[in-house]
Order: structure tokens, then sequence, then C-alpha cells
């Protein structure tokens, strides 16, 4: 691949606003087909999106992993604290 190529793949592409958008929502099996197909084409041709759907898959698998360790008492305080941020 050359360098122009590689420069070029590192630019969001117009769909990519979108991919980002439902990106949370594709990786929790929450998306229709249309959508799905969308995020899936992005994340081959666009490492931006890549980069994105990779930060936020491995942050979803560390948060379930700490689920499992952590005490209940902290993850109520953790759920509370981002309830409220959502509310915000």
């Amino acid at each position: 691949m050359s360098t122009e190529q590689s420069r070029l793949q590192r630019k969001p592409l117009p769909e990519c606003e979108e991919c980002i958008k439902i990106l949370q929502s594709y990786l929790d099996h929450e998306t229709t087909p249309e959508e799905n197909a969308l995020v899936e084409r992005c994340l081959q041709i666009c490492s931006v999106c890549r980069e994105f759907y990779e930060y936020n898959k491995t942050l979803i698998e560390m948060v379930k992993r700490l689920r499992k360790t952590c005490p209940e008492q902290l993850a109520a305080e953790i759920r509370n604290k981002i309830l409220a941020l959502q509310t915000c």
C-alpha cells in the first residue's frame, strides 16, 4: 500500500459520521441489517472507524470482566454516576 493510499484511508468518509453514531448499538447487536452493512463497510475501508470500533469493543470487554470482580456496592455507585451523567 502506498503512502498516499494509507493517508487517504485515515480521512473519515461521508458515511463515517453515521457509522460512529450507531456503533454502540452495533456492538450491542441492536442495529438493522442496513445499519450492520453500513458499519461493516466502514470497518473494512476506514481506519478511523475501525480504531473507534476496536476501542469501544475493548472497553466493553473490560467492563464485563470488571463486573465479575467488582463489589456490588461499588458497581451500584458507578451505575448511579453514569446515569447522572446521562441526564445532563
